[in-house]
């Protein structure tokens, strides 16, 4: 009957024992009965690296009733990377036990230790890896005589055209100058950022500011601007127009940020969709923009 019910068990690939059925199981492992032990955990165990854990399994098999029972021993006298050991192979134990079971087949126990060892490895070394809190950058206002300078652009792949996004602020946070305008086709990202950015240099020169925090959040494209290196890519000309512009200015600091930290510059560029014409707005606030607007104001407040 016994093995009956192993069988029976062990058809179905459980992880778990229902409570139910605990009684039942402490009575078939008394039962004196062949083959209640698994020769791939005692094969496993004894090839174990920690000593004091194969000695205290050992000790286990006769002084504990169940699984639980030897657990809860374990728990009170293993050092705590025997213990995760343990919970490992035991995992690993069940894992092959379903493998053989569904036709898989069954692997030599000292692989498994050596698996059990790679697997906390990797687990305690994804640990050590910081995680980003991914919180929201916020926008803050330049300091001193600085203005800041916030530009975005959008592709429109449906009108075959693109927008561009401009803001000024001064160091109060307020609007001093802003532009919407829609620009030319492009096929990428990069190129788009790069000419919304020359667009917004020759804007601000313009409209006579010569202090600048330029911001745009695209990483790549503002670690090219300020690099002193020749660029010979496809947009290398426009790089140094960028520079060239950037030499007229009696100060310019380029700074990447989120696009949390964007939003005004962002919905100026997507406005322009509806464009026929550039708009600009100085020193008033774009009224398409006052929901961003109203976001960057709270940030300042904290």
């Amino acid at each position: 009957m016994a093995r009956i019910l192993l069988k029976e068990t062990c058809r179905v690939g459980e992880g778990s024992i229902p409570m139910s059925s605990s009684k039942v199981w402490v009575r078939i492992w008394k039962l004196h009965i062949p083959n209640k032990e698994c020769g791939v955990a005692q094969d496993m165990w004894a090839g174990c690296p920690h000593s004091t854990l194969h000695t205290e399994i050992c000790r286990g098999q006769t002084d504990q009733g169940n699984m639980v029972q030897l657990f809860e021993n374990l728990m009170h006298k293993l050092p705590e990377d025997a213990l995760e050991f343990f919970l490992v192979q035991g995992w690993l134990i069940w894992n092959q036990r379903n493998l053989v079971l569904h036709g898989g087949n069954l692997q030599e126990p000292g692989r498994l230790n050596a698996q059990a060892s790679n697997l906390l490895a990797e687990y305690k070394e994804a640990l050590a890896i910081p995680i980003s809190n991914g919180l929201p950058q916020s926008w803050y206002p330049p300091e001193g005589p600085l203005y800041k300078l916030n530009f975005d652009t959008t592709v429109f792949t449906d009108m075959t055209t693109s927008g561009f996004g401009v803001i000024i602020w001064n160091d109060r946070g307020q609007v001093m100058a802003a532009l919407s305008s829609k620009g030319p086709a492009i096929m990428d990202s990069e190129g788009a950022e790069v000419l919304a950015c020359l667009q917004a240099m020759e804007f601000a020169i313009d409209v006579g500011f010569s202090k600048l925090v330029v911001e745009g959040d695209n990483t790549n494209v503002m670690s090219s601007i300020s690099s002193t290196r020749t660029d010979w890519s496809r947009l290398g000309n426009l790089y140094d127009d960028i520079r060239c512009l950037a030499g007229r200015l009696r100060h310019v600091e380029f700074c990447s940020i989120r696009r949390s930290a964007n939003g005004v510059a962002h919905s100026l560029a997507r406005y322009a969709r509806h464009l026929s014409e550039d708009i600009v707005w100085l020193e008033d606030s774009p009224p398409l923009a006052l929901e961003a607007l109203y976001l960057d104001s709270i940030s300042m407040a904290n």
